[in-house]
């Protein structure tokens, strides 16, 4: 037996061996998963915005006399009081023109008293029949002029004392002054101009406007009650929630055609100052509380654009079910349709299973 021949028998001995022996293939165990029921919660309802915060007041503050700066008392930027002093004018002039005008109701006075006693003492000795009708009624007329010319100076008065009072500026009210529009030394009021000297923001409380959609509004209508404060969340785009609170006080009487949405406007406390207006920010407004079905937010998954869930059959079989959400509640979310209260939801393993698999339950604590 030559060298080729042996090494052919081996061959096939061993691929008769082989060929004897029957290859038994062990099933992996079915995978372990964990499930939840879904549970009935009081559930809040909400509809969401987005809104700007507005100035609950901005103030142009103008000169109303014609006189150059002679001191500003602020800062660009820092917070003013109603009635704090901003600027003041040189008042030379108009301290010089109250004083004039005093003088002439001096003078006046003693015109009106003057003619006063002339009339008394005339229409005494007219009704005695001393003088004549002329010469009463030249002496009432008079008396009447010195009343109207005395009048005349009291209003001069007044008004001199009006311009005065304008060479001090002071804040309309309380707020955050913008930059500065004049510097000292600078002549406002040229020719009865009423230049603008600074702006002033009131930011406590802020306005929050924001606009409904025609589905939202037909929504909100029947909770508002505005005369009763009805209560907004706010928060900025920085903020994980709403961490501020405001009210309702205003809602437009109609629905602009243009856009389909109706004009709401809240107020918001601003004490602290953390709110700036301009912002952009998000709005959420209480419809309604009721009792709900909530699943952990990690059960639900899309598939072929329909929210999912996995689900159990009585014989431990994963089933798809497709479900209807509502809101959100944290970590959980509202099932509005598509579950019952006894269905077995998986809330893990649910990277290793697929539809029709057997699994391995246990009830998630």
């Amino acid at each position: 037996m030559n060298k080729k021949t042996f090494l052919l028998l081996v061959l096939l001995f061993f691929m008769v061996a082989c060929k004897g022996q029957e290859q038994k293939v062990v099933a992996p165990p079915p995978p372990q998963v964990k499930f939840q029921f879904p549970v009935k919660k009081e559930v809040t309802y909400y509809l969401y915005f987005s809104g700007r915060t507005k100035p609950f007041a901005a103030v142009e503050v103008k000169a109303r006399v014609e006189a150059k700066v002679k001191k500003m008392f602020f800062k660009p930027g820092q917070r003013v009081k109603r009635g704090e002093l901003l600027f003041l004018l040189e008042d030379d002039l108009y301290r010089s023109k109250v004083e004039e005008a005093q003088a002439l109701v001096e003078v006046r006075r003693a015109e009106l008293f003057k003619a006063s006693s002339t009339f008394e003492r005339m229409q005494k000795v007219f009704k005695q029949g001393g003088i004549s009708e002329l010469e009463f009624i030249q002496a009432k007329s008079d008396y009447e002029q010195a009343r109207a010319n005395l009048s005349l100076a009291l209003s001069s008065l007044k008004q001199a004392q009006i311009n005065l009072s304008y060479t001090q500026i002071k804040a309309p009210i309380d707020g955050k002054t913008d930059l500065n529009r004049v510097d000292e030394g600078d002549l406002v009021g040229v020719l009865g101009a009423k230049t603008p000297l600074v702006s002033i923001i009131q930011d406590n409380p802020l306005y929050v406007i924001f606009y409904a959609s025609e589905t939202e509004w037909l929504k909100l209508k029947e909770k508002l009650d505005v005369a009763k404060g009805f209560q907004v969340d706010i928060g900025t785009s920085e903020d994980e929630g709403y961490p501020y609170r405001g009210r309702l006080e205003f809602f437009a009487p109609q629905v602009d055609e243009s856009s389909a949405t109706v004009k709401l406007r809240a107020i918001v406390d601003n004490s602290s100052f953390s709110l700036e207006p301009g912002l952009f920010v998000k709005v959420r407004v209480k419809l309604e509380q009721k009792k709900a079905l909530v699943v952990p937010l990690k059960a639900v998954f899309n598939l072929q654009d329909a929210n999912v869930v996995y689900v159990l059959d009585k014989d431990n079989l994963v089933a798809v079910r497709k479900v209807n959400l509502g809101p959100e509640q944290g970590e959980e979310v509202v099932v509005e349709k598509g579950l019952r209260p006894e269905d077995k939801v998986l809330v893990s393993g649910l990277a290793k299973v697929r539809p029709g698999m057997q699994v391995i339950p246990k009830q998630a604590e």
